[in-house]
């Protein structure tokens, strides 16, 4: 199944504004993927192929658990030049197995 989200990232936790997919009204900010989808060197999209073998991610209950994710495409919402939040899609299996095959893809 596919998942998509818009969220907004504070201090301590992302909150899901809207969101296919998955129940998770918020998380805390160090457990999920836009936390490093808003660092200020991160690229435009960042891209986690495959969650199960990403040491940031493999232990993560949302990998390993509800809702099983593997695959995982943001890019941050600016304003002024200020990242608040995420557009993602996440997919519970891979689609792409090398990061530049899988940049094109997300951007077809």
């Amino acid at each position: 199944m596919p998942f998509a989200a818009v969220s907004f990232v504070d201090v301590d936790s992302i909150l899901f504004k809207s969101k296919v997919g998955f129940d998770l009204p918020e998380v805390h900010r160090n457990d999920w993927f836009d936390a490093y989808t808003i660092l200020p060197d991160s690229s435009e999209v960042y891209v986690v192929p495959d969650s199960t073998v990403d040491g940031r991610y493999k232990d993560k209950s949302f990998v390993r658990g509800y809702p099983k994710i593997r695959f995982y495409a943001g890019s941050a919402i600016m304003i002024e030049n200020v990242k608040i939040g995420v557009l993602s899609i996440l997919k519970s299996h891979i689609i792409c197995t090398a990061l530049d095959n899988c940049l094109s893809q997300t951007k077809a």
